[in-house]
C-alpha cells in the first residue's frame, strides 16, 4: 500500500514563507477543524489544538484498515485579520 504524503502533493499548499503574506485560493477537500474565538496564546487554544491530534490519527488509522494509508499534514492555523499591515509590528 503507497502512503499518500499531502505535503508532497499539495506542496503549494505547504511551502509558505516566513515573512510574506500570500493569498492562495485553496481547492475543496475534506478537513478537520476547531472554529472558535479569542487569543490565540490563551489555554483554549492550545486544548483545542491537542484535540485535533487523537481525531486526525484516528481518520489515519480508519483509512489505513481500509487500505488508504496517508501521512498526517502539519496542524495549520488560521488568524482572521484585517490584512498583512494588521500583522506588522509598529
Amino acid at each position: 500500500m503507497e502512503k499518500l504524503d499531502f505535503k508532497k502533493r499539495d506542496k503549494a499548499l505547504y511551502s509558505g514563507k516566513p515573512g510574506r503574506w500570500d493569498r492562495m485560493k485553496l481547492p475543496p477537500m475534506s478537513y478537520v477543524m476547531i472554529d472558535g474565538q479569542g487569543d490565540p496564546t490563551a489555554p483554549d487554544y492550545a486544548q483545542a489544538i491537542a484535540a485535533l491530534y487523537p481525531v486526525a490519527y484516528g481518520v489515519k488509522a480508519l483509512a489505513k484498515a481500509q487500505g488508504a494509508d496517508f501521512t498526517v499534514p502539519p496542524i495549520r492555523g488560521v488568524v482572521d485579520r484585517a490584512g498583512p499591515s494588521s500583522l506588522c509590528q509598529k
